[in-house]
């Protein structure tokens, strides 16, 4: 979590309300009885019409997916023409507040829009009083200096309204100005033109009969329900070609436009494709729950915008995956700006509730003509190239064939290990670890194995990986405790009073199931909770502490030890032991293998052990290679050691032999 820092759309509009503000007090008091205008029936009339004309906008789906159109504008500058400036601030603030209260918009946008609307009206007043005095009484008929002052007055509120609110805008969606001005500025002057225009007749109308002002209504509500049918069959085409989350352009949509880019006969067809998926976005969802992983992403979808060009297509394809397209791009080169635009998006904290998250990606790119001519080709040849970046720590890669090969590879291997789940190849190789003190083998660690017909016997680094991206994570664990369960209660059955140690991963840690799943299966086989040692890393403990915490005291509350693998290599805080239920610490080989030829390692390893002693806990040296590091560990006071100097992992069936040739061999003559 990081710490809430002010966005340059806070401070913008946090100005813009203070100058509004501050424009209505001067107003309130160099006014001789401000509200004195407010007791006359025509006045009245078009208060009510400009709340009335605001809370029932007329909405037009357009690219951006939220354009509105209210007649409040018409009847707030009629009542500026006839009623004076505060009348007409009164009306327009009470009506955009309770309208912003309504649609429930953030403080900060309600005290916004109320101090540009305060500028922009008292910006055309002030343009009403230098060409015409003010205005004309609405008992008076238009002349052409009126005219003139009016036309000026009108064109000051619509290109006050634009100044102000375009940079708000720009600076939330992270769009420069200039490219939403060149989105928006046509259709805003369209709609405020029409709704300027009106509000002379509007004036006059009163001013000839206010009994005649309701029929105005009239062609007003045929033009509303006109709309409206027109805006609903719009907004339903809109919402089966976009995502109702972000707003952006869906999969479907997006398929259709690149296919009909690409298909273009105008010449050879050149473009780059970019498949966007967040990092570790799931943790985002298992941790704050599925809302504000959906707020992240609404966040994301204009960020993403307003890193790619205006005419580039960034849609979003589902989940935490998007997709861009980038017309007329033929190499990676074309892709380095709006790539360097990313990252520095993406950089940006994101505000979910209380906290604020950071938020990485991975890009993977193909290349029209070179990687395909075709969508789905492309797609999937980006997503090859997206996994390349996970894999690499990159922020893009750029398609190539080698890495199709290795990812067929991949999701090869995922289907034989699924299937090597469901057969039993997997299987467990034990290594020995000895109570320093008395030489005797108090535990076995099981380490995994697949042994495939095919390969041959496989070490996890041949397969881990594949599982953990693949979701097997979690089968493959419950399949080797279910394995080591089974072989600890022959050891046993057979007199052996030896413990059983297990390595988890990280998805264990957040899955709200794991500690009832080890329940069973230390019930099913009659196992007590004990014997079972589970060790984890310290990066898998600060991915969420807090649920780390709480699924790992449901484990101790099971009798199960937990042990912290490879302590010392990671980077977390050393607070966390002694406020986790943590029995053991593991020394890294890392440390153990030099730490007679290094004076720094042979340093950590009894830092570790002494600060270990102090908390209460056990310490496990990994690693030992030789009879003189293991006297060493002694001298230190490390509790067990395990190596290949005490022995290398063995099969199950070897095990019961070792311990009982064990039971009566010193340690410095084991094999």
């Amino acid at each position: 979590m990081l710490q809430r820092t002010l966005q340059p759309v806070y401070l913008y509009c946090g100005a813009i309300s203070a100058a509004g503000a501050a424009l209505c007090a001067l107003v309130l008091i160099h006014t001789p009885a401000p509200f004195a205008p407010l007791g006359e029936l025509p006045v009245i009339v078009l208060v009510a019409a400009v709340i009335v004309g605001e809370v029932v906008p007329l909405t037009i789906p357009r690219r951006s997916g939220d354009g509105e159109m209210t007649v409040s504008t018409t009847f707030a500058f009629a009542l500026l023409l006839c009623g004076g400036l505060v009348p007409a601030l009164c009306a327009q603030l009470l009506a955009s507040a309770l309208q912003d209260a309504w649609t429930r918009k953030p403080l900060w946008r309600i005290l916004f829009n109320a101090g540009q609307l305060a500028l922009t009206i008292g910006a055309a007043a002030a343009v009403l009083h230098v060409i015409a005095g003010y205005g004309p009484a609405l008992d008076e008929r238009f002349g052409p200096l009126e005219v003139v002052a009016i036309i000026a007055a009108a064109a000051t509120f619509f290109f006050s309204n634009i100044a102000l609110v375009s940079p708000a805008i720009a600076l939330y969606t992270r769009t420069p100005l200039l490219e939403y001005l060149r989105t928006d500025l046509g259709f805003n002057m369209a709609v405020n033109a029409v709704l300027m225009c009106f509000a002379p007749i509007v004036v006059t109308t009163l001013d000839f009969s206010p009994l005649l002002f309701p029929l105005f209504f009239v062609p007003c509500f045929a033009v509303y329900r006109g709309g409206r049918h027109a805006a609903h069959t719009a907004f339903v085409e809109y919402q089966a070609m976009h995502d109702s989350l972000t707003g952006l352009p869906n999969r479907l949509h997006f398929r259709q436009a690149v296919a009909t880019a690409l298909a273009d006969p105008a010449g050879a067809p050149a473009g780059a494709v970019l498949l966007i998926d967040l990092d570790r976005f799931k943790e985002i969802n298992d941790t704050l729950g599925h809302h504000h992983g959906d707020m992240v992403l609404s966040e994301l979808g204009p960020r993403f915008q307003s890193a790619f060009r205006t005419d580039d297509l960034v849609a979003r394809l589902g989940g935490d995956e998007f997709a861009v397209f980038m017309r007329g791009v033929s190499d990676a080169a074309g892709t380095e700006h709006a790539l360097r635009r990313l990252e520095e998006v993406l950089q940006e904290p994101i505000d979910v509730g209380p906290m604020q998250l950071e938020v990485e990606a991975s890009v993977g790119i193909a290349l029209c003509p070179e990687h395909g001519d075709d969508v789905d080709v492309l797609l999937q040849r980006a997503d090859v190239a997206m996994y390349r970046a996970k894999g690499t720590g990159q922020l893009s890669v750029v398609y190539s064939p080698d890495d199709d090969e290795n990812t067929q590879a991949r999701l090869s291997m995922v289907g034989d290990l699924r299937r090597a789940l469901r057969e039993d190849h997997v299987i467990l190789h034990y290594q020995p670890q000895i109570e320093l003190s008395g030489d005797s083998a108090v535990a076995l660690e099981g380490l995994v194995r697949w042994d495939d017909p095919k390969a041959g016997l496989l070490y996890p680094s041949a397969f881990l990986d594949a599982a953990e991206r693949s979701g097997l994570i979690l089968d493959l664990t419950y399949a080797v405790v279910e394995r080591g369960l089974s072989d600890l209660v022959t050891w046993r059955g057979a007199g052996s009073d030896v413990n059983l140690s297990l390595n988890i991963s990280a998805r264990c840690l957040v899955d709200a199931e794991f500690p009832d799943a080890i329940g069973r299966l230390l019930l099913e086989h009659g196992t007590r909770g004990e014997w079972l040692t589970l060790e984890l890393t310290e990066s898998s403990l600060m991915a969420d502490p807090a649920l780390a915490k709480d699924t790992m005291n449901r484990l101790s509350a099971l009798g199960v030890s937990l042990a912290i693998d490879d302590f010392g290599t990671g980077y977390s805080s050393l607070a966390y032991l002694t406020g986790l239920p943590v029995c053991e610490l593991k020394v890294d080989k890392s440390f153990v293998f030099e730490m007679l030829s290094d004076e720094r390692n042979d340093a950590i390893v009894r830092s570790t052990i002494e600060l270990a002693r102090s908390l209460g806990l056990r310490t496990v040296a990994e690693g030992i290679e030789d009879d003189q590091v293991l006297e060493r560990l002694r001298e230190l006071g490390c509790d067990r050691a395990q190596g290949f100097h005490i022995s290398r992992p063995m099969p199950p069936e070897r095990v019961l032999r070792w311990l009982e040739d064990r039971a009566g061999v010193a340690v410095g003559e084991a094999a």
